[in-house]
């Protein structure tokens, strides 16, 4: 029987995001609790719960699935193992928090759609900027018109990869590369800006010769009414994150656009700029806790109270997929896609 005061997590592998990111924010939490890891191997999901505090270590993701002490599960697998255990955490009557991109292609998406869907199960894509107080400060800024019309936006997200040869980033056959790594967030940013799923898409990816990757993938996106949209991702590209907004009486500029980093010490967290008639105002949403927080925190009051998410989270997870879909045939193609040329969304 699920618990009535916390949310008791179950970890599906031993990922470093996990250790990193979601592990912490649950913490912040009071409403939540890591209580299982699972991993292929025994000894390091033991060695994995003791070095992180965690009550139960399993040798098998199943094994998490059939706790009935367990209420929901993070999965950060490699992005081929997404659609698999998506669909059997739904089946075993598990809430998943899956990391992003949710699958590899939107007809995987729309499986696991449907089987969150049949067992009455969240299924959050782990887009956490979608649910932080930044952004909700960001589209109450859009829609008060404090710029206009918005016509225009740019999102970039690089980093300069300098781990091992091995790791999944880097691995063609698990899902590695820029696309689906970091670019599926630029996508997701011009759908929230937007407010909409693009009408068309032209994208060139470049492959890293080392690996078999893409290590860049650039996007131009056309919108109704005009409003187009440009992002890059790269992994062996210096830039960090950042987005800017143009509209037809101002701009908009964003720091940490996809993980708002919090306000430690002497470092003032993300920023958040609207420049109009020539002045430049500081819109900045301050927040001590972690990026995952506002996320995970809203997902476990929705498991403990039912009351529904912020948006749709399931309609959202389609329509980014169809997206990265889009992107990918425009870049093995060098056309321009049209989205209406994909499943629509919830389309069987």
């Amino acid at each position: 029987m699920a618990s009535t005061t916390k949310v008791r997590w179950g970890i599906l592998g031993t990922a470093n995001i996990a250790r990193i990111s979601f592990i912490p924010a649950v913490r912040e939490t009071a409403s939540g609790e890591i209580r299982a890891v699972a991993s292929r191997s025994l000894e390091k999901a033991r060695a994995y719960a003791e070095e992180l505090e965690i009550p139960h270590a399993y040798e098998s993701y199943e094994a998490v699935l059939n706790d009935p002490e367990i209420d929901a599960v993070y999965i950060p697998l490699p992005n081929t193992l997404h659609a698999q255990w998506i669909i059997a955490a739904a089946q075993a009557g598990k809430h998943v928090f899956c990391e992003k991109p949710l699958t590899m292609t939107y007809q995987e998406a729309k499986q696991a759609v449907e089987a969150c869907k049949a067992a009455g199960v969240l299924l959050v894509e782990a887009f956490v900027y979608r649910f932080h107080r930044q952004s909700r400060r960001l589209r109450e800024l859009l829609d008060s018109g404090v710029i206009g019309d918005v016509l225009h936006t740019e999102a970039r997200f690089h980093y300069t990869f300098q781990g091992s040869p091995d790791n999944i980033r880097l691995r063609p056959e698990v899902g590695g590369g820029a696309h689906l790594d970091i670019g599926c967030y630029t996508l997701s940013w011009t759908r929230f800006v937007m407010g909409e799923t693009p009408l068309a898409v032209a994208a060139t990816f470049v492959e890293d010769e080392a690996t078999g990757v893409d290590k860049t993938a650039v996007a131009t996106l056309r919108f109704s009414r005009g409003r187009t949209a440009n992002v890059s991702a790269g992994i062996r590209m210096d830039g960090g994150q950042h987005a800017m907004i143009y509209g037809t009486r101002g701009q908009i500029e964003v720091s940490h656009p996809f993980h708002p980093r919090p306000r430690r010490g002497g470092d003032p967290g993300a920023q958040v700029w609207v420049e109009r008639e020539g002045r430049r105002e500081d819109h900045a949403v301050p927040s001590e806790h972690h990026p995952f927080y506002d996320a995970v925190e809203e997902f476990q009051r929705c498991v403990l109270t039912g009351a529904p998410l912020s948006f749709d989270t399931m309609q959202d997870a389609l329509e980014q997929a169809r997206l990265m879909d889009a992107c990918r045939i425009a870049a093995e193609e060098d056309r321009w896609v049209d989205l209406g040329s994909i499943d629509c969304p919830g389309d069987s």
